[in-house]
């Protein structure tokens, strides 16, 4: 006889749907919840090494809304863009920073990897003819790890390294946890 049988059949019926509950809770994949999204179609080129902000919306944006991030809280920026730089040697390319804006301090931390050693990662490099082709599609995630609590805004910073022109066309950008 089991030692369940000894119990009333409401509370082993009880009992076996509490049990299918907690099975199924633990097969069910974690949410991601997106905070910001923003995307624009079209181009945007003619950037070099000084570096400019990156606009976001068709209407040229350049920062997100706001979000809160809590005490210990984390976050991940992801940016794809189309992509090429304009120059006719090979050792130029676009480099990003993924920039939260602390709303209230004005604090600015560089996400990593983005903005690697003062722009040696590149989101795209040149194929070594002049003029803008040799487009590609590319993503970056930066994670938004031990930043303070507060409230924050991303901005998205482009320039070229070691010469050329810059592109960025139909960019979409997330901001999640």
């Amino acid at each position: 006889m089991s030692k369940l049988t000894r119990f009333p059949a409401a509370t082993r019926s009880l009992l076996a749907g509490l049990i299918g509950a907690a099975a199924l809770a633990a097969v069910v994949p974690a949410q991601a919840e997106i905070l910001v999204t923003m995307s624009r179609q079209g181009n945007f080129f003619g950037f070099g090494a000084a570096g400019t902000a990156v606009p976001l919306t068709p209407n040229g944006t350049t920062l997100t809304p706001t979000f809160n991030v809590p005490a210990g809280g984390r976050f991940i920026v992801s940016y794809s863009a189309e992509c090429a730089n304009d120059a006719a040697g090979y050792e130029s390319w676009v480099s990003l920073e993924i920039r939260a804006i602390n709303v209230n301090t004005g604090a600015v931390r560089v996400l990593s990897p983005t903005g690697a050693s003062g722009g040696s990662d590149a989101f795209c490099s040149s194929n070594g003819t002049a003029g803008y082709d040799g487009w590609s599609t590319n993503t970056v995630n930066a994670n938004g790890v031990q930043l303070p609590a507060g409230t924050y805004r991303i901005q998205v910073w482009a320039s070229t390294v070691f010469g050329g022109s810059g592109w960025l066309g139909d960019t979409s950008l997330v901001v999640w946890r």
